[in-house]
């Protein structure tokens, strides 16, 4: 589903980001955040999952100020051509579904926006396995994801959907949210996360949250809000084992 979802965005993506206001404030503080993080990192190879076209990536790696190599992964083959064309070694991969290893071992990992389109629970946790397994010890991963419960979001609406129709019974999980974009026909999933939820999949893949910034998206965008009640989460966490 999400394959389809963004290869048929592919030529406008970047376009998309940045033309909505609420978007476009919202990455550009995830981006600086992170790249100022980085940069305290002294990151020398970084992996970039759903990388896209890559011009995220790359405004990150100027922010920064470093000179570090990125290597991407992406699910469109659309985005994934776009990528290499911009000079980034980028693989067309399912990352949640293939278990083939690049071979590679990196200082830092982002996984951002697309963490929540994996379709469940148990994906996820292979996921973030496998990414323990790209990382060296005691490096990052930066995450950025919705909350369930932030009331200027669709999660409470998905709550209580989710329990007045006894979803549960249909397979759905608790967050799990359907949409298709204005203008485009490709129906696409997003999955909205409580802070327990994303703690415990860390925790059991390795990892150990440092530090959690909360983000306003469509209210207060880009500013940098106190709960999950108001924000995104964009969530810092250290490989401190090895698990896969």
């Amino acid at each position: 589903m999400n394959s389809n979802y963004f290869s048929e965005q592919a030529k406008k993506y970047d376009f998309s980001d940045f033309n909505q206001p609420s978007r476009k404030a919202y990455i550009l503080t995830v981006d600086e955040l992170i790249s100022k993080d980085i940069a305290e990192n002294k990151t020398k190879k970084h992996l970039d999952i759903a990388i896209g076209t890559g011009k995220r990536s790359i405004r990150v790696k100027e922010l920064s100020g470093l000179d570090y190599e990125i290597v991407g992964v992406e699910i469109s083959e659309e985005m994934c051509k776009i990528a290499n064309s911009r000079g980034l070694r980028t693989y067309h991969q399912d990352w949640a579904n293939d278990d083939s290893h690049i071979g590679e071992m990196f200082d830092s990992v982002t996984f951002l926006y697309a963490f929540g389109h994996i379709a469940n629970q148990k994906n996820r946790l292979k996921s973030l396995k496998k990414i323990n397994s790209y990382l060296n010890g005691n490096c990052p991963l930066y995450l950025d994801l919705f909350s369930l419960n932030n009331k200027n979001e669709w999660g409470p609406y998905a709550t209580k959907d989710f329990e007045e129709n006894n979803l549960e019974k249909f397979g759905y999980e608790r967050g799990n949210v359907f949409y298709r974009k204005s203008g485009f026909n490709e129906l696409a999933f997003l999955h909205y996360f409580e802070l327990s939820e994303i703690k415990s999949l860390l925790n059991d893949s390795g990892f150990e949250i440092q530090w959690v910034k909360h983000i306003g998206y469509s209210k207060n965008p880009g500013q940098i809000v106190k709960s999950e009640i108001e924000g995104n989460f964009l969530i810092k966490a250290i490989k401190i084992k090895s698990v896969y």
